[in-house]
């Protein structure tokens, strides 16, 4: 361990309560320690089976059945949950139950699932062409800072994964033991690892870019807009929901509590995503509006953000409408811009790719942002390079 940590004072440990209190005496005294610094990749190991899937597929309950969440890669992406071990700071999973050890959950799958399910979601970002990932195996990955901490625990985006399963590593991690029975439970079906929840609503068509552009274009909110302007907010919509007005997305399983409860188990929906699970995202200021307030007379919305309680399916379905509302969205997203582009919005001499990357890194504000900014960017030029093309021809 490093130098830096505290000395833990002497102690006579005589049962498992003592024992306890130790490890949290001496996981108190460490963490008070940047013992983060200077680290780029982190060493993770794969405690859920490795699932390979379509660029935007989400898994069903068990990672068996699949649908298609609209996206723009193409390809195929490779997920897995993940805990993060180190040998020179304190791993941020030190504290949950390594669910290798299957000793602690004997006879108590929901226990297993449940604790698996508290470790990061790993995504690759791009097509994957990596190897086959198993159970067990330790990867070494990138890491984006979290908002509450040093890491984000809850997703993890890679390029690429470098397996580095070999003894004299695995030696190296305090908690890097074998992961067979685990895997062997896997294998007999024990399920729910990813637990992506069915929508359960009709998903309303998506209209061909050109047509979203022009929707945007004659809509009475985007007046002034300029041309590339709007090709940005075209490039953000497709990413963030592939244009589908009432698509769910970001569910609460996945992404772990915010402050604010789910709406039919998402936290964002729209055109542009907007969140309304997180304090002060762009859904929950939509829904801080008087006009929300107005619109959904039968109960108080700040009595949903004060009081952080749910509401019945009727209130839900209330909120659902409002959100995806495509003339509430437009009204919405149109006020914001201006707000939060007073220069850009309206001027003419800014350029599809500076719009769509703008838009991303200030309004969108997803995990790794600027390299976000810049496919968007890169897409929103190319849809206006097009579009010009084919209106000349």
């Amino acid at each position: 361990m490093s130098n830096d940590y505290d000395v833990a004072p002497d102690v006579d440990l005589t049962n498992a309560q003592e024992s306890d209190d130790f490890d949290a005496h001496v996981i108190d005294s460490i963490t008070r320690k940047n013992t983060y610094r200077n680290f780029s990749k982190l060493t993770m190991k794969v405690v859920s089976p490795p699932i390979m899937v379509r660029a935007g597929t989400l898994p069903e309950a068990n990672g068996t059945n699949l649908r298609m969440s609209p996206v723009l890669n193409i390809g195929q992406q490779i997920m897995f949950r993940g805990r993060i071990l180190g040998d020179q700071f304190l791993s941020p999973h030190q504290l949950l139950e390594d669910p290798c050890n299957i000793t602690k959950f004997t006879g108590n799958d929901e226990a297993l699932t449940n604790i698996i399910n508290q470790h990061t979601l790993c995504v690759s970002k791009y097509d994957y062409q990596g190897g086959p990932l198993n159970i067990g195996d330790l990867v070494s990955v990138s890491y984006s800072p979290g908002d509450a901490g040093p890491i984000d625990l809850q997703y993890c985006y890679f390029d690429s994964i470098e397996q580095i399963t070999v003894p004299e590593k695995i030696a190296a991690f305090q908690d890097g033991g074998s992961c067979t029975k685990l895997s062997d439970l896997f294998g007999a079906g024990l399920s729910g690892v990813y637990s992506f929840p069915e929508i359960s609503w009709s998903l309303e068509d998506k209209p061909e870019t050109n047509e979203f552009y022009e929707k945007l274009k004659n809509s009475a909110y985007f007046s002034g807009f300029s041309e590339n302007f709007l090709w940005g907010l075209t490039a953000n919509a497709i990413a963030e929901s592939g244009l589908v007005s009432n698509i769910g997305g970001d569910p609460e399983s996945v992404i772990g509590k915010r402050e604010y409860p789910p709406i039919k188990n998402f936290c964002s929906f729209g055109y542009w995503q907007l969140n309304l699970c997180s304090a002060g995202a762009e859904g929950d200021k939509c829904l801080s509006t008087d006009k929300a307030e107005f619109v959904i007379r039968h109960y108080k919305l700040k009595d949903w953000r004060e009081k952080r309680e749910g509401f019945n399916e009727s209130v839900q379905e209330s909120i659902f409408q409002y959100i995806t509302n495509e003339n509430i969205q437009f009204e919405y997203v149109s006020n914001r811009m201006k707000d939060l582009f007073p220069n850009d919005w309206s001027n003419s001499e800014i350029s599809a790719y500076d719009a769509a990357y703008k838009i991303c890194v200030n309004f969108e504000r997803p995990v790794d942002k600027e390299q976000k900014g810049v496919e968007r960017g890169n897409l929103a030029k190319e849809l206006q390079e097009e579009h010009s093309r084919s209106s000349t021809t």
